[in-house]
């Protein structure tokens, strides 16, 4: 047993994201620094009311999903290695959960584990907050307010064109092409090209290989 099972057997909260099929991404663990002290979990259905004579009808009308809500502290004072003391390192992991995944054109869906599963679902919101820098300004503890929309295989109908829109694009670079005429390309504004350079990491905007696959990515 490797010290990563230990560490997720144990009674240590954490994230885990699931593959487009529903299936646990045995790859991709999110522990969480500090367990959470509370965590609320809501769910409010929906009726009408209408009126026959004199009395008042009540009806119901929609079951509405369940949403997770919590607080995660994140803390990098302790961290010897300085490349490493920014916190939002940690948190990164969390809130790039609400980024658009190229592989699907939504979000990912996830799973709140504590000892068994809490809610399986999408985060749709998360809010920084700041509480302790270093000497320079980095920032070094962190508390994460996030919310969780429960996820049903019928409660999200992604628009397959919208999915499709959102997925990132790959381009095989031709001769003489430069970082500008192909942003002008897929975005028809030449002056994204450092959106493309900082997603394929190009330092030289220059000197891009011919023959060379490069990803555009949604924006």
């Amino acid at each position: 047993m490797s010290d990563s099972d230990t560490f997720f057997n144990s009674n240590k909260a954490y994230i885990q994201v699931l593959n487009p099929d529903g299936t646990p991404n045995s790859k991709n663990k999110i522990p969480v620094f500090f367990n959470p002290s509370e965590y609320s979990i809501d769910k409010a259905n929906e009726f009408s009311t209408g009126s026959s004579g004199k009395s008042s009808l009540t009806q119901f009308t929609k079951e509405n999903l369940q949403t997770l809500t919590m607080d995660l502290i994140f803390d990098s004072y302790e961290e010897e290695d300085e490349d490493k003391k920014d916190v939002r390192i940690l948190t990164r992991k969390i809130t790039d959960l609400s980024k658009i995944d190229s592989k699907i054109g939504a979000p990912p869906i996830i799973t709140f584990i504590w000892g068994g599963p809490v809610l399986t679902g999408v985060l749709t919101n998360v809010k920084q907050k700041f509480t302790l820098f270093s000497y320079d300004g980095i920032p070094l503890r962190a508390t994460l307010s996030i919310t969780l929309k429960e996820y049903k295989s019928e409660s999200i109908n992604i628009n397959e064109e919208t999915a499709e829109k959102n997925k990132d694009k790959f381009h095989l670079v031709k001769r003489g092409e430069t970082l500008s005429g192909i942003a002008k390309i897929y975005y028809n504004n030449p002056s994204k090209w450092k959106v493309i350079a900082n997603e394929n990491k190009i330092n030289n905007p220059r000197l891009l290989r011919e023959g060379s696959t490069i990803t555009i990515p949604n924006i």
